[in-house]
């Protein structure tokens, strides 16, 4: 879901309507492509300070296209990050990932945060 300022976030929903619900990261709206600098990956997540709560959750990130008959796993990351805050989290990735955005000059993946709410969205490595 899309807010105004165009970053990427997504809410669990409270059905009994008695407990707080827990905050959800966001995807800043920069964070739709990134530079590969050697092997690493960096990746920009953000917390609302409305929320009180740190976001927890595990970051994933798969190829869209498939090789040899198979999404790439390039690799997952767990993240906490305090309410009101930004954090970095760097991946590490493959020799042949890295090869693959060298020869292509792009690759487009698909970045999912899993916690107490989940998000999806696209991020294209360039090399």
């Amino acid at each position: 879901m899309a807010d105004g300022d165009g970053s990427r976030t997504a809410a669990a929903s409270n059905a009994d309507g008695d407990a707080p619900e827990p905050p959800s990261c966001t995807l800043p709206k920069a964070a739709t492509s990134a530079t590969l600098k050697g092997a690493a990956l960096a990746v920009k997540l953000s917390c609302p300070k409305a929320s009180g709560n740190a976001c927890t959750g595990t970051l994933a990130l798969t190829t869209k296209a498939k090789f040899g008959g198979h999404r790439v796993a390039l690799g997952t990351h767990t993240f906490s990050v305090r309410a009101g805050r930004s954090t970095t989290v760097t991946f590490t990735v493959k020799a042949s990932v890295v090869a693959i955005v060298r020869r292509q000059h792009a690759l487009a993946t698909t970045l999912a945060l899993k916690g107490s709410a989940f998000v999806s969205g696209s991020l294209t490595i360039k090399g």
